[in-house]
């Protein structure tokens, strides 16, 4: 029906769509649970959805400290010196 109707490209980029979000949401419920551990095991006087917000706040600013692209020549060398030690 939908190749009679030349619409089977758009029924296919629904079903990807769909898919897409369904892995989605269940990523999310995922990383959601392990958070969840996380905070059980952190014995945090804070709510879990404070805890959660600043969990991921730090998280995000450590991987924006982290980037490749904005290492220098010292940088790197620090990094090196460090791993391996003369």
């Amino acid at each position: 029906m939908y190749i009679n109707q030349g619409r089977f490209g758009k029924f296919v980029t629904g079903f990807l769509e769909a898919e897409y979000e369904r892995r989605k949401a269940e990523a999310e419920k995922d990383d959601d649970l392990k958070l969840w551990l996380m905070y059980c095991h952190s014995y945090s006087d804070k709510s879990f959805n404070d805890w959660k917000r600043d969990a991921l706040k730090s998280a995000s600013d450590t991987r924006k400290k982290t980037k490749d692209d904005e290492l220098t020549d010292d940088g790197i060398q620090a990094i090196v010196n460090e791993l391996f030690p003369s």
